[in-house]
This record gives C-alpha cells, sequence and structure tokens, in this order.
C-alpha cells in the first residue's frame, strides 16, 4: 500500500480505540462486540485508518488477523496514549464495601478447594455484595476463554502456555496476557490405605504393574504421567479417566487403583485419613499453579482488587505446600529477610550472591542487570537466574525493578521482558503489587510486601514555602541533573527519549498508587520494597544536598508512619535507620570500579 503523507489535523482519532481493540482481539467480531458497533462499522474504520496510515496494519491469516510491522511499533504508543487519557478524563475507582460487581473464575476443582475458602472469608468481610462464578477448567490452554470473555481470570498449572508466553516476550513479540505465579508444589503417588503397593517404598516396576486412574480435563486417555514413562520406555494401565481430582480421590479411596494428585490437594479431600502417599518413582515437572488474565483488564481497578484478595489466599496454600519447614500460625521466631540491591551484574556477570543460611526470603531492590550500552549480559533474563528458586536459590524471592532495567529499550517492552524473565524463573515481580507472606513476624502477626520502583518526583530539595517560581527553579536543577545521565541510558517510551519529566510523571503515578495500598486495612506488618529512596535521611554522603540527591531521593516520609521494614537501593551508599517508627535499609553492592563494594554486607539478615 502507498504511504500518503499525515495530518493530524484532519484524522480522526476515533480510529486509534478501533486499532487498539483489534489489536488486542485480533478478530473483527471480538472488536466490534467489545466496542459495541457493528463488524461492517470496524471494518469501515480500519480501512479508513489504513488509507489514513498507509499501512495494511492487520492481514487476514486463517482465523485471525497478523499485524504488519507497522502496527507493531505503532500499538505500544496508541495504547499507552488512550490509557493515559481515559485515566487523566474519567479515573476508575472501586470500592470494595459497595460494589455488586461479578467475576466469573475458571480453575479445576483442586484449586478451587485451596483457594475458595481463604478468598470467600476475605469477600465476606471486605466485599459483601460481589458475586464470584467458578466454572470448570477443562483446558490446559486457556487464552481462547480469556479471548471471548467467557473467564476474568483462569487459574491453574498451564506450563504450555507459560512457555510460549515467555517465549514471545524474549522475542519482542506482543504478549496479549498476564500471569502471576500464586503457587508451586508437585505430585505424588496416592492409593488406599492397606493397598499392596502401601507398605514400602514404591518402585518402578511396582508402579508400572498396578491399575490406575487418571485425571485428564480433555478426557484423553495419555497425561503428563504417561510422557515421563515412555521416556524410560515403559506403560501403565489406565481402566478409569475422571476430570475431577475430587472425584480421583474418592474413587481411589474405595478401590485398588493408583492415582497421581497434586499433594497440595490432599489435606483439601477431606479423605487424606482414609489415602497413602507414595513419592513417584520417576522425574515429573512440578506443578505450578498461575492467575492468567488478558491485557485488556490489567488496569481495571476491579480486577486489581480481585488479583490482589486471590494473590493473598494462594500465598497461604504456598506456606502450606512449598515452604512447610514454618508455621505461619503458631511461628514464634521472626521472619528473617536477606536484602541486596545494585548488583550491576552488567558490569560483572560473573559475580555470584551467596544465600544466608536460615532466611525465609530474599529481596532484590533493584538495579540487579541491564542491557544499557556495554552490558557485558549475554542472557535474556537480566541475569536473575542466579536468584531463581528453580536454579536451587534456597527461599522465595521478590524483586522490584530498578531503573537501569530499562536502560536501552522502550519502557513498556522492558517491563513486560522483565515480567516474562521472573516468571519463567519462579521470581516474584513486585512492580505495584502487594504480596502477602507465608510466614508470620515474631509475634505471629501476617506480613505482606508493598512493592513498587517508585522512581521520583525531584521534590524533594524544594522549599515547599518558597515562592512557586523558587519551587519551579528547584525542580528544573534537578532535571537538568538528572538528564545529563538520563540520556546516556539510551531508554524510551512511545519512541521519545525517556528523561526527567517523564521519569516524574511515572514517579508521581507510583506515588498515587502506593498511598492507596498503604491506606488499605491490614492487621499485620508492613514491609515496603522501593527502588528509589522514600526520605532525604538516605541521601548519599558523598554528595550531599545537591540537585542530583533529587534524583535518587524522595521527600515522602509521611509515608513511614505505620510501616515496619522499608528495603530500598539505588543509592550506592547503604542505610540503616529509624524515622517514624519505621525501619529504613539499603543495602548495595555498588561498582567495584568506584570502590564502593566494601560497605555491601552479604551477610544481612532483616528481622520482622
Amino acid at each position: 500500500m502507498p504511504s500518503t503523507a499525515f495530518n493530524l489535523r484532519t484524522f480522526d482519532l476515533n480510529l486509534l480505540k478501533v486499532f487498539d481493540q483489534v489489536m488486542a482481539e485480533r478478530s473483527l467480531t471480538r472488536a466490534a462486540r467489545h466496542l459495541a458497533l457493528t463488524q461492517p462499522a470496524v471494518s469501515n474504520a480500519l480501512r479508513r485508518l489504513r488509507d489514513a496510515l498507509g499501512d495494511e496494519l492487520l492481514v487476514r491469516r486463517g482465523q485471525s488477523l497478523e499485524p504488519t510491522a507497522r502496527a507493531l511499533e505503532l500499538w505500544p504508543a496508541v495504547r499507552q496514549t488512550l490509557a493515559a487519557l481515559q485515566a487523566s478524563l474519567s479515573p476508575q475507582r472501586f470500592d470494595a464495601a459497595t460494589s455488586e460487581h461479578s467475576f466469573l473464575l475458571a480453575m479445576a476443582d483442586a484449586t478451587a478447594a485451596e483457594l475458595l475458602p481463604a478468598l470467600v472469608q476475605a469477600l465476606s468481610a471486605q466485599a459483601p455484595g460481589v458475586m464470584l462464578r467458578v466454572v470448570p477448567l477443562t483446558t490446559r490452554d486457556p487464552r481462547r476463554l480469556l479471548d471471548e470473555e467467557q473467564a476474568d481470570l483462569a487459574i491453574g498449572n498451564f506450563p504450555a502456555v507459560h512457555a510460549d508466553l515467555t517465549a514471545r516476550a524474549q522475542t519482542g513479540d506482543n504478549v496479549a496476557y498476564r500471569a502471576h505465579r500464586l503457587f508451586s508444589g508437585d505430585y505424588v503417588c496416592v492409593m488406599r490405605r492397606g493397598h499392596p503397593c502401601a507398605e514400602q517404598a514404591l518402585t518402578l516396576d511396582a508402579y508400572c504393574a498396578q491399575r490406575h486412574m487418571l485425571v485428564s480435563f480433555s478426557g484423553k486417555p495419555f497425561g503428563f504421567v504417561d510422557e515421563a514413562l515412555a521416556l524410560l520406555g515403559r506403560t501403565r494401565q489406565i481402566v478409569l479417566t475422571v476430570n475431577q481430582f475430587f472425584t480421583a480421590g474418592r474413587v481411589v479411596a474405595q478401590s485398588d487403583l493408583l492415582t497421581v494428585l497434586p499433594r497440595h490437594f490432599l489435606d483439601a479431600t477431606g479423605m487424606a485419613q482414609d489415602l497413602v502417599v507414595r513419592e513417584l518413582p520417576f522425574t515429573a515437572a512440578p506443578i505450578r499453579i498461575d492467575m492468567l488474565w488478558h491485557q485488556r483488564c490489567d488496569t481495571d481497578p476491579a480486577h486489581q482488587w480481585l488479583r490482589e484478595r486471590i494473590i493473598h489466599a494462594g500465598s497461604s496454600q504456598s506456606a502450606h505446600d512449598t515452604f512447610a519447614r514454618r508455621c505461619c500460625t503458631c511461628c514464634t521466631e521472626p521472619m528473617k529477610i536477606q536484602l541486596l540491591s545494585d548488583v550491576h551484574l552488567e558490569t560483572d556477570p560473573a559475580w555470584r550472591a551467596t544465600p544466608v543460611p536460615g532466611v525465609d526470603l530474599t529481596v532484590l531492590a533493584g538495579d540487579i542487570g541491564s542491557y544499557q550500552p556495554g552490558s557485558k549480559l549475554q542472557d535474556e533474563m537480566f541475569g536473575l537466574q542466579q536468584f531463581s528458586p528453580l536454579h536451587d536459590w534456597p527461599t522465595p524471592v521478590l524483586m522490584v525493578p530498578g531503573n537501569h532495567e530499562y536502560d536501552g529499550m522502550d519502557f513498556d517492552a522492558a517491563h513486560q521482558r522483565l515480567q516474562a524473565a521472573c516468571a519463567a524463573l519462579d521470581i516474584h515481580l513486585l512492580e505495584q503489587a502487594v504480596w502477602h507472606s507465608p510466614f508470620s513476624g515474631q509475634d505471629g502477626r501476617t506480613v505482606r510486601f508493598v512493592g513498587t520502583t517508585l522512581w521520583t518526583d525531584f521534590d524533594a530539595l524544594i522549599d515547599a514555602d518558597a515562592p512557586l517560581t523558587a519551587q519551579l527553579k528547584s525542580r528544573e536543577k534537578a532535571f537538568r541533573s538528572a538528564d545529563f545521565y538520563l540520556q546516556k541510558t539510551g531508554t524510551t517510551r512511545g519512541e521519545a527519549p525517556f528523561l526527567a519529566r517523564e521519569v516524574r510523571a511515572q514517579g508521581l503515578h507510583c506515588q498515587e498508587w502506593l498511598r492507596g495500598a498503604l491506606q488499605t486495612p491490614f492487621d499485620g506488618h508492613t514491609v515496603v520494597v522501593t527502588h528509589f529512596a522514600p526520605s532525604l535521611h538516605s541521601a548519599d554522603p558523598r554528595y550531599g544536598m545537591t540537585p542530583g540527591t533529587a534524583g535518587f531521593c524522595n521527600a515522602l516520609d509521611p509515608l513511614l508512619q505505620g510501616v515496619t521494614l522499608w528495603c530500598h537501593g539505588h543509592l550506592h551508599a547503604p542505610s540503616d535507620y529509624r524515622h517514624h517508627g519505621c525501619r529504613v535499609v539499603a543495602n548495595p553492592l555498588g561498582y567495584a570500579r568506584k570502590g564502593e563494594q566494601a560497605q555491601f554486607r552479604p551477610q544481612l539478615v532483616l528481622e520482622i
């Protein structure tokens, strides 16, 4: 299609809304339904946009529409602009206490049995008018359900989906879905008490000689166990296939059949006393329960609220199944946290962190690795592999992005890439997110982690009593100081350089989210994790109160009230002080060439 000169004065901006929806849905029919338009109207709008931009934008490939390179280039900027405009003109609010919202969830019975009791309790206390509808999960790939709005969320073990989304994100393809790891576990062989195989450890020969029941959502009599056996040149006899774990547990308890169940499901069956568990005599993939949703719901306040409730419910299950070495409700030991930040693996990819024995959780406060010009990182995972619980790191890991994780890339593309990397490595990414710990503090109270990069508003050094002109002049000095360094990072957003003014806008957005999160009632300990510092008390003593300091520190001291612990990074100078009753700690590694690593405390343990 020949290119044409673009004229914004005559351009119909409504076409961009249609373009955004068609890109998200890859279907004119679904886009039309979402926009409350007829399909011919959507088709006509797309034709007009093609004519205006001189590009096909989307072309038919079988049953779906495939975007052109130009469309993929345009979409992030269009989506960001529309979202910002929507937020500015009609900011959405969700009042859980008065809402009568209805949510549709798809999950298997085993997952529902684990999550729903805690979720229903939360709804009864916080949102008595909200209704949940749970439908059976009948597939290991629920993306079509989400595409067609047959479910708001799908929760389950989706290994193939996870692998596909990770691969797409790593190659820069658009990813229309978001995922969050709720908890991990493993499968075990289950049989009735008194079964002949229950008297000793289960061998492979004994396992294959028995009659089996298979749980299959699709009804196909072949599953992951059979795939694992095939690799060993073995088979088993399946005499019954069901589509519910609960049914499987009931049948096994009253027969000589063997079945394979998630370990975390046994207590929820109510039949644990009638069952015997044996480890599988072969290697099987772990079960990882993810929450999956469509990106169109990502910023919806009601959807965000529900996801936070589900994450909370999932964290208690994670404690029960994966980290059972401590009891969340009766432990009198303090919760122990290992903190580090500003590792900058792009300068030394061979550097290795050492896990501190006995800690419960590791917190990474940003700037772990980046792809800035000259980066020595060769992987696609920001150097995070060494911190992955899947790669033998012994604790759960929380990470807040630093500013340098966005170096050399488009801001939103970098964040999507970081999300994919953390999901693939079973690291919990805390960017404007709350994570409820499976471990309690020493006093038995629960602990929540509230995380965001935070960025900065560049106003830390402004005198609030000074005239407005003086305040603006102070901010401009801070802008100029920051831009000197920001121009070198190569970060962009929507094809524009991501400089001080853009950082300030992102910082104000993070501040608004953080205030809201901290105002949410919580009867326990709150730990805040940010990359940028919350207070000038964290300022680097090497530089003092210069304009550049406003690019590292905020003046959000009132937010410290009611917070037990605030962990941050960014400044390559350690901090450990109390202010407004909150302990503020930073433990950066820093750069070896500047002599900053001598102050790093590799064995630092923070206790709650």
